[in-house]
């Protein structure tokens, strides 16, 4: 059982799932930038702009999990798309679980629990 853990049930995998709607998937990407672009901090720009490449999911209903998948290799910029996803137009009014994924299709940060982790990524013992 984690430590701390969070409220939902989706667990965010090691690797980014293939995507089964692409086009749908950089659509929601292109949207999400777009938000950044006109309401985003110079932060928020920096770790999002040029750098979000797909967003799947479900984050609606509590429990889903958003995937965000970058070009990132840095946790830190990671949890900055994860912030700011959680920000983004009506997620700002519901509590919503992102899990970003960089370049190698690679986990970088959780605000959920990750498969195969005694702790969610982003967190510390």
């Amino acid at each position: 059982m984690l430590e701390n853990e969070p409220k939902g049930e989706r667990v965010a995998p090691p690797t980014h799932p293939v995507v089964s709607d692409e086009s749908r998937a950089v659509q929601q990407a292109n949207q999400f930038t777009a938000w950044v672009r006109v309401e985003g901090t110079d932060k928020q720009q920096h770790a999002v702009v040029n750098h979000v490449k797909t967003v799947t999911g479900e984050w609606e209903k509590p429990g889903e999990l958003a995937l965000v998948g970058t070009d990132h290799t840095d946790e830190g910029l990671a949890r900055t798309v994860a912030e700011t996803f959680a920000l983004w137009e009506d997620n700002a009014d519901r509590d919503v679980r992102v899990a970003v994924y960089g370049e190698g299709r690679v986990l970088l940060y959780s605000d959920g629990p990750s498969a195969g982790s005694a702790v969610p990524t982003g967190q510390t013992q």
